[in-house]
């Protein structure tokens, strides 16, 4: 038997060894190469949906805030529409009660008798 008969197969698998390693580091980077793709997409998504909440939130809150100056606009309305209401009563009391003073002053001529 000659060295290199011995030596052959040896030989072979080594080689057969590296391609394997080679073969692995290659489909190790496909992996990690897969991995940050998704991991970017991931990243994008969650980066959409927390502008969309933010978004649903900001018009939430300006749907709140008309709501409260719209609620505010009503109180002062209502505040007004009560204020003339007051004074309105207040004018007819004070008719009232004129009236009533001038109906007296006018009794109150008939009783003193002419001079």
């Amino acid at each position: 038997m000659d060295v290199h008969n011995i030596t052959r197969p040896l030989q072979d698998l080594i080689e057969i060894e590296e391609e394997a390693e080679r073969e692995a580091a290659r489909l190790l980077a496909k992996r990690q190469a897969e991995e940050e793709e998704m991991r970017k997409r991931q990243e994008e998504a969650a980066a959409l949906a927390r502008q969309k909440a933010e978004e649903e939130i900001a018009e939430a809150r300006r749907r709140a805030e008309e709501a409260i100056r719209g609620t505010s606009e009503k109180n002062q309305e209502e505040d007004v529409e009560e204020d003339k209401k007051i004074e309105e009563d207040e004018d007819k009391r004070q008719k009232t009660e004129g009236g009533e003073e001038s109906q007296q002053a006018i009794e109150g001529q008939r009783q003193v008798p002419a001079a």
